[in-house]
């Protein structure tokens, strides 16, 4: 069949891609099928050295911690032996399926399988029979070694023997039971002689001494029993059936380590075999494609060049001469329709070029018009955006105004720091200070989101703390916090949206004057104090106001602070410590926050407000400030009640 078609020869060519690449598709799914079979017999494997491991280790932990719970001994259960039993039943299915797996590969396994099975069973065997004797030889009041405290608890009742030799060889009982060396039997029947010879001698009432001499002999005869089970065990020494079970488990982990190496070697063989047809198909595939390849490009390099040349003409002659390509003239197949193409696309685009400039020049005119529609949009844009920024700046003084007085706060605190650090015009954060007869009151808190409507529920908050402890003459920060989250939530009762809730996060901390006493109350926030060099933490309740799961009469816990031990408080929000930055962007956090605190833990508090300030400045960098951020930071010892001498200041106020 003669193949004149530039399209025929493409479709040959791609039918021998085709069904090259089918069968090394094909080659690759019988591998990858075979690889998986093998890495399930593997993975199995691996499931049952796993579990044998497991059970190894609950028979150890049977054994080292059931000896000395009573209630293994009173009911005969322990979950160390459940433990056992289901591991033992996972082992069996792994073996039948690691032998079905194994003979769909043709993979024999079955004697190695056999040997597995054999271990497995004398494996569950050795372990009854060890955990009878365990129980056997049992704990205090239980098995052999409650009988013998029975008998030498009779012993002790009977008032005429010498205590001081029962307690020799109390002590030489405990001397065996915790080292199990066979001196300490010989000592022991040493000592129960000797209190023999004690009894006959020491007592002269015939009945007590026969009584006596068969408590005794009958303590012998089962500290016997109790030194043939600990040697058919063989705890002291691995030997007995502790030995036969390590020799057995160790029998067993070599068998499936050995099957595991088997399976893995045969993987690996598949590999190697995969690996060499797959490079021999390959060099092939390269081989007919380069050659293909290498026909196809001669056939087409030419007129493509040709046709290229003439584009090229046209182009630079502004559309308007153009050669006709010559190989169409004796070509039968695409290239040659494709000069007759050409040599009528160039007349077609000669006739339609005039047309699109009359077009461009219309859709300049009307893109100019648009143009100055946009400037004016612009213009409306700009002056609307500027009555809103007004509106935003006119809403941050009525902030400030309702905010504590600066001066006010440094004269009857002199000695603290406040930096408060909106992250837009207005903030979502406040703090709070009020004084009222003998109490002061202070606060820092942080109202749901930031910006505008942060701000507007900070002013609610500070409407209703100044309502609540002025008009109300609530004093107790635990009751105020109280106060104030049913105020909130009976303004988040009109809200239609219940998934939506507008919360408060505040640490309100009152001063009594007359008892020299500070008492917090915090609602997911925290107070930091110094003591002892040191920064410690008190931290709030995990609720916020009016937040979701808090009801109206939820009761908020109170910590009452003795002022003549501490007195340098630290109230903050979460703004700081979850402000991004550092070398690896990560937040600042409490511990980076507790970390500049204790530089220099002695210095003022002006000092301190001057560090923190520097450290999170260097912290952000160039990084964009997350939240509102508020820290307030006061010392209680420097406090000017009214009626007093408020001239002496060192407050410092970073109000950015």
């Amino acid at each position: 069949m003669q193949i004149s078609s530039f399209r025929q020869r493409l479709h040959l060519v791609f039918g021998f891609f085709s069904v090259a690449f089918l069968l090394i598709l094909i080659g690759t799914t019988i591998y990858f099928k075979k690889k998986d079979d093998l890495s399930s017999v593997a993975n199995t494997l691996n499931q049952m050295e796993r579990g044998l491991l497991k059970d190894i280790n609950a028979q150890n932990n049977f054994f080292n911690q059931e000896s000395t719970r009573d209630l293994f001994f009173e009911t005969g259960r322990s979950p160390f032996l459940d433990q056992h039993n289901a591991l033992q039943q996972r082992l069996n299915a792994l073996i039948i399926e690691v032998g079905f797996r194994a003979d769909e590969q043709g993979f024999d396994m079955h004697d190695k399988l056999d040997s597995l099975s054999k271990h497995l069973k004398h494996m569950r065997s050795d372990f009854n029979l060890a955990t009878r004797f365990f129980y056997e030889r049992g704990f205090k009041d239980h098995g052999l070694e409650g009988n013998m405290r029975s008998f030498i608890h009779d012993l002790e009742a009977i008032p005429s023997i010498n205590r001081e030799q029962i307690l020799s060889l109390r002590r030489r009982e405990k001397d065996y039971i915790m080292r199990q060396e066979d001196k300490y039997i010989a000592l022991l029947k040493r000592e129960a002689d000797s209190l023999e010879r004690v009894i006959n001698q020491s007592l002269r009432n015939k009945q007590v001494k026969l009584i006596a001499l068969e408590k005794l002999e009958r303590y012998r005869y089962f500290f016997g029993k109790l030194v043939d089970v600990n040697k058919e065990l063989g705890f002291a020494n691995r030997s007995g059936i502790i030995g036969e079970m390590d020799q057995n488990n160790e029998k067993l982990l070599e068998l499936v380590g050995s099957l595991i190496d088997e399976a893995k070697a045969r993987e690996s063989m598949l590999f190697m075999r995969f690996r060499n047809l797959y490079w021999v198909g390959l060099c092939l595939f390269v081989l007919f494609a380069l050659i293909a390849t290498a026909k196809i490009s001669k056939s087409i390099t030419k007129p493509i060049q040709k046709l290229s040349a003439n584009i090229q003409t046209f182009v630079s002659t502004g559309f308007q001469e153009a050669e006709s390509p010559t190989f169409h003239k004796h070509r039968k197949d695409e290239f040659g329709a494709l000069g007759q193409n050409f040599d009528l696309l160039v007349a077609e685009l000669s006739q339609h070029i005039n047309h699109f400039k009359e077009m461009v020049d219309k859709r300049t005119l009307q893109l100019s018009q648009q143009n100055e529609a946009l400037l004016e949009s612009k213009a409306l844009i700009q002056s609307q955006n500027k009555d809103i920024l007004d509106s935003i700046k006119y809403a941050e003084r009525i902030q400030k105004s309702l905010l504590p007085n600066k001066a006010k706060m440094a004269e009857i605190i002199p000695h603290h720091f406040l930096m408060f650090q909106p992250k837009d015009i207005v903030s979502g954060d406040f703090y709070w200070m009020h004084q009222r007869e003998d109490y002061l009151f202070l606060g820092v808190g942080d109202c749901t989101g930031h910006g505008v409507p942060g701000a507007f529920m900070s002013l609610l908050a500070l409407n209703s703390l100044n309502e609540i402890v002025e008009r109300r003459k609530i004093t107790q920060p635990r009751d105020i916090l109280l106060d104030l989250n049913e105020r909130i939530l009976k303004l988040s009762q009109n809200n239609l949206d219940d998934s939506i809730r507008d919360g408060v996060d505040i640490g309100i901390c009152m001063i009594n004057k007359r008892t020299n006493q500070m008492f917090f109350s915090g609602a997911s926030r925290p107070l930091m104090f110094e003591k002892d060099g040191e920064i410690h933490e008190i931290a709030g309740d995990k609720a916020s106001i009016a937040g979701h799961y808090v009801n109206p009469d939820y009761v908020f816990d109170e910590h009452v602070i003795d002022l003549s031990e501490i007195n340098r408080f630290f109230l903050y929000t979460d703004g700081l410590i979850d402000q991004f930055g550092g070398p690896k962007g990560k937040k600042f956090k409490r511990s980076g926050l507790q970390k500049v605190l204790n530089k220099e833990i002695k210095s003022s508090m002006m000092e301190k407000g001057y560090q923190l300030h520097q450290s999170i400045e260097f912290w952000m960098q160039n990084e964009d400030q997350v939240d509102d951020i508020t820290i307030l930071g006061y010392d209680t010892s420097k406090i000017k009640w009214p009626h007093t001498d408020w001239s002496e200041s060192s407050a410092l106020i970073f109000n950015v």
